[in-house]
């Protein structure tokens, strides 16, 4: 099943209009308005089929997705280029190295030049380029509605500049107006969330990218970056300048808020530190640690050193303060801006537990690890709109949710299934995956084959595809 990859995200989508996919984070709606959804046969190559699984476009293309406004994307050969076409598989648009429909907000398709390896952004319900094929990268997308997008001219330097590393921009899709101007006159690192740290007479300022205004507190001295494992992108940074006393104050950027680590405190680094890492502090003096929000709230304070926990599978990183006793885990989630407390029962003769990945979203799911008879299992919970903690069965672990639905693993079979909020039984765990959309449609693989059911286990697309290439 192929899957394309958006920020941190895999996704996949069905054909049926109206279409959203649930994941981690923030997703594009994933609208078939052509009613369109892409198709590999046995031999290999792909075509489109309607809602009522009749082929419209024939198994021509090597690779071709799902369509977006009225338009897919497709190529001819696995070297080839790709190229937009309508409903009738005209050509609109081409040749492009490459094409991400996922990345940015719906109906807005980056390509890649052919010929000069450029980047630019093709507008699908308009059939033309919003914005040429000139920039070194799209960076990333920001905003309450993700609409806001950074452009970098790669290597291009600012207002003249010798030493700049990158010209980046941002503007509004949705309008077209530039939220970030670019008028600073040195290097600049782009940061998740919304900031750009650059330079401004030798000193360190930081902007937001969505209205391009510094922020308020002034200049810094010095930036310390932090890079994720085998990258190059900056993954979080700590600010520090001598204030008037003389003493040096230590500022964390986070995703969304600067944070002062307050004076005689210090931050307790993790290895994996990440502007999504929410901010732990420890005070020496009356040995108290304190653990910050994205937005700056206090979340935590006491003696006792909350554990951290890196991201695993689709889940985001926290903080865990837990204990098990008598067979009972118990348990408090630091994540984002709040906390989630569990509490759960655990099967007699289990000897250790603690909580193992956390997913936030319409429904939140926490995964429990635990050891019996010296082999590790897991279960979960998931927390409804009632906010109220919730247990699966010890046999099932939620690996996924969305539209009020828990996709779930079988523990002993190793299969797929769905759950509904009440843990009752909604398509039985005989599939080796499934995905689950906002209007109930379910996209299955059973065996080597690929179809598409209903919430209530109706057929709507046969398992007779090797594969379903979709949003």
């Amino acid at each position: 099943m192929k899957k394309k990859v958006f920020i941190v995200v895999a996704i996949a989508a069905i054909l049926a209009a109206g279409v959203t996919v649930f994941a981690a984070c923030d997703s594009p709606k994933t609208q078939f308005r052509a009613g369109y959804a892409s198709v590999q046969n046995g031999d290999g190559l792909f075509g489109y089929v309607d809602a009522s699984g009749n082929q419209v476009l024939p198994f021509a293309y090597t690779d071709a997705y799902p369509f977006v406004d009225g338009v897919g994307m497709v190529n001819y050969t696995n070297e080839g280029d790709y190229y937009i076409i309508d409903g009738d598989g005209k050509h609109l648009a081409g040749p492009y190295s490459s094409v991400d429909p996922y990345t940015l907000a719906y109906g807005n398709i980056i390509v890649e030049d052919a010929a000069t390896g450029l980047f630019g952004i093709y507008d699908a319900s308009e059939r033309a380029l919003s914005y040429g094929c000139v920039y070194g990268s799209i960076i990333g997308i920001y905003g309450e509605n993700s609409d806001i997008v950074a452009l970098s001219y790669a290597s291009a330097p600012i207002g003249g500049g010798q030493n700049s590393k990158e010209y980046i921009k941002a503007v509004e899709l949705s309008t077209g107006k530039e939220t970030f101007p670019a008028t600073i006159t040195d290097e600049l690192e782009m940061l998740a969330g919304k900031w750009v740290i650059g330079r401004e007479n030798g000193k360190f300022a930081v902007y937001d990218i969505t209205t391009g205004e510094r922020y308020s507190d002034g200049l810094w001295d010095r930036c310390e970056e932090f890079y994720a494992t085998g990258s190059s992108e900056c993954n979080a940074c700590l600010l520090y300048r001598t204030e008037e006393d003389g003493s040096e104050s230590e500022w964390i950027v986070q995703a969304y808020e600067i944070v002062r680590v307050p004076d005689g405190a210090e931050l307790v680094r993790t290895w994996n530190m990440s502007v999504s890492t929410l901010p732990l502090v420890y005070n020496q003096a009356d040995g108290q640690y304190t653990l910050y929000s994205h937005s700056g709230e206090v979340l935590y304070t006491g003696s006792e050193q909350p554990q951290y926990v890196p991201a695993r599978e689709g889940g985001g990183d926290f903080y865990c303060l837990s204990t098990f006793e008598n067979g009972i885990l118990s348990a408090r989630i630091f994540s984002y801006d709040r906390e989630y407390n569990v509490t759960r029962a655990l099967p007699a003769g289990t000897t250790g537990a603690q909580i193992y990945n956390i997913k936030i979203g319409d429904i939140v799911t926490v995964e429990i690890s635990f050891t019996l008879n010296a082999v590790r299992n897991f279960c979960s919970c998931y927390m409804a709109a009632d906010g109220q903690m919730k247990e699966l069965p010890f046999n099932l672990t939620i690996t996924d949710a969305g539209n009020n639905l828990l996709k779930v693993r079988n523990n002993v079979s190793g299969r797929t299934g769905v759950y509904d909020l009440d843990a009752k039984e909604v398509i039985p765990c005989i599939y080796a995956d499934l995905w689950i959309y906002s209007d109930g449609n379910i996209l299955c693989k059973l065996g080597d084959a690929y179809g598409v059911l209903t919430s209530d286990g109706t057929q709507v697309l046969p398992f007779i595809y090797k594969d379903i290439y979709l949003q």
